[in-house]
């Protein structure tokens, strides 16, 4: 579970992929969206994506922790505990 309180009016999440990682996967799923995304090499190798402080927890699924880099709100989350080549699943609570 990541937590973020005293938030200003939103959370950003930056999700990229790992320089010389192949193409993997990551998902979010709140009361607003639920969609999946595509990280690859030869077409969008990041996204960003903009969570409201109104937003309710948001799970986030990474196919493989190994192959990107997550920041949240411009600091990095240490994802090193999570299995490599497994997908991973993540919980955002803004409060």
């Amino acid at each position: 579970m990541v937590d973020f309180s005293n938030v200003n009016s939103s959370v950003v999440l930056d999700v990229e992929l790992s320089k010389d990682s192949d193409d993997t996967w990551f998902s979010v799923d709140n009361s607003e969206t639920s969609e999946s995304y595509l990280l690859s090499k030869t077409k969008n190798s990041k996204y960003s994506l903009d969570f409201s402080d109104k937003t309710k927890p948001t799970q986030i699924i990474i196919a493989q922790s190994s192959k990107v880099t997550l920041k949240v709100n411009g600091e990095s989350l240490d994802l090193s505990q999570l299995d490599k080549n497994t997908p991973s699943y993540l919980t955002l609570r803004i409060q």
